[in-house]
Order: C-alpha cells, then sequence, then structure tokens
C-alpha cells in the first residue's frame, strides 16, 4: 500500500489518493495476484481505478467508478421514464376505452 502519485501505476498493489477531500484508492489486480493476493468483488466494486489482468486472460481492466455510477443512475432514470410512460399510456388507454357514449 502506498500514497504516491503513480504507485499503483509502477507496481503497488493499492494505492491512496485523495481528491475533492475525500480519500480514494486504485487497486493494480496484476500486482495483487503477483503478491498470491485475491482481491473481493466488493473491494474492487468501491475502487476509483482497477488496472490489470484477472485470472490469466489479457484484459485491461481500467474502469472509473464514479462514470459506473453516473451510468447506473442514467439505466435507472431512463428505465423508471420508460415505466412511467408504459403507466401513463395504460391510463390512457383504459379511459379511451371505458369512455362513457
Amino acid at each position: 500500500m502506498g500514497e504516491s502519485e503513480h504507485f499503483v501505476q509502477d507496481g503497488g498493489i493499492i494505492g491512496f489518493l485523495l481528491e475533492e477531500n475525500k480519500i480514494r484508492f486504485e487497486i493494480n489486480l496484476d500486482a495483487a495476484e503477483h503478491a498470491k493476493l485475491k482481491v473481493s468483488s466488493r473491494l474492487l466494486a468501491l475502487a476509483k481505478t482497477v488496472i490489470g489482468v484477472t485470472e490469466g486472460r489479457e484484459m485491461l481492466f481500467i474502469r472509473n467508478a464514479s462514470i459506473q455510477r453516473k451510468l447506473t443512475l442514467v439505466i435507472f432514470f431512463v428505465s423508471v421514464l420508460g415505466l412511467s410512460m408504459t403507466c401513463l399510456a395504460f391510463e390512457v388507454y383504459e379511459r379511451a376505452i371505458f369512455v362513457p357514449r
């Protein structure tokens, strides 16, 4: 663990950084695997950035957690909007069918 500027990129396992007066951390999966350490998926989800290879597959796994959170919120609100539109369409349909003539 370290807090130098490029700690994770230089081979460290977990690097801490200060961002907007909050302590964040980055994880290097290659370094963790080399040290025979397993990193939980919960810890990976909380990390600002994760880099490395997972389970022998060459896979660049650089992820920005704040972008993931924003995309999750966008997907959630689009889903809620879609559900609202469906309910509105159903209500309009019911009123059109049951209008007294």
